[in-house]
């Protein structure tokens, strides 16, 4: 597999939050890049999820989404496969790697381009521009 690239149909609009999916690219490629860095990229996924998952949530509760307690299932589900990962990685389970790789994968492909662009045009549909400016200068 190549080096994941970071396309613009990633984007939300959302500065802060497309900088965060560009980091959770990045440690999806850390780890294609050298399998023996899983054990440290799951320690900062674990990280990761924790501020990201936290913005996130904050922004839609702010904004009243009505999809909010399914994203947060998501977002616990991400968790707890990267928790498993993680533990599977470390007792050395051979195709644990690989899972990860995958699992990252899948998720900014289905999470980030449906579910977290699905809140994006939320936000987009029901605040005006300048009022959308303020709320996301607020968020940040």
């Amino acid at each position: 597999m190549e080096e994941f690239v970071w396309k613009s149909s990633f984007d939300t609009g959302i500065e802060k939050i497309d900088a965060e999916h560009q980091h959770l690219l990045k440690l999806l490629n850390e780890v294609h890049a050298d399998l023996t860095s899983a054990q440290g990229v799951c320690e900062e996924l674990q990280d990761y999820a924790e501020s990201h998952f936290f913005n996130e949530e904050e922004m839609m509760l702010s904004s009243s989404y009505p999809e909010l307690l399914t994203h947060q299932q998501w977002h616990r589900f991400f968790e707890e496969q990267v928790t498993q990962l993680e533990k599977a990685i470390g007792s050395g389970e051979g195709k644990s790697t690989a899972s990860l790789i995958t699992f990252l994968r899948d998720w900014i492909l289905n999470h980030i381009l449906l579910e977290d662009k699905k809140f994006a045009h939320y936000l987009q549909a029901h605040f005006k521009e300048d009022d959308l400016a303020t709320f996301l200068a607020e968020g940040s």
